[in-house]
């Protein structure tokens, strides 16, 4: 029996379709989604309000992006766990989100599977 309370996680992104699927994909592999913010500004509230283990990310939104809302994140909390998950594939900006801190970039236009498959690596790798 595992004893180890439950991943939680909040879902940061403009388009209501992406959160859907994310949420999905996150309650498939046993991920408690506790939140969604469809602007950085709302998410950073968010984050706040609910301090979860993982935060996935769009850069591209309104009122406030992605890289700003990260840098955001981590002035507040050094240690959260930030995954940009967008459709954004400048290398430049990868970098720039990891370089930042970003635990993984993972573009959304991957299949299902395969976004499952490296959020389930990801998660693995956290430390929560």
């Amino acid at each position: 029996m595992n004893d180890r309370p439950k991943t939680t996680a909040i879902i940061i992104d403009d388009m209501t379709s992406i959160r859907a699927m994310a949420k999905a994909i996150l309650g498939a592999i046993g991920v408690e989604v506790v939140g969604e913010a469809e602007n950085g500004a709302l998410g950073l509230t968010l984050f706040q309000e609910t301090r979860p283990d993982l935060v996935l990310l769009d850069i591209d939104m309104p009122v406030k992006d992605g890289v700003s809302t990260l840098k955001s994140i981590l002035a507040r909390d050094a240690t959260a766990n930030v995954v940009m998950m967008t459709t954004v594939s400048n290398q430049a900006v990868v970098e720039s989100c990891i370089l930042g801190g970003a635990k993984d970039y993972i573009t959304k236009d991957k299949d299902p599977m395969t976004v499952k498959a490296r959020l389930e690596q990801v998660i693995a790798e956290l430390s929560i």
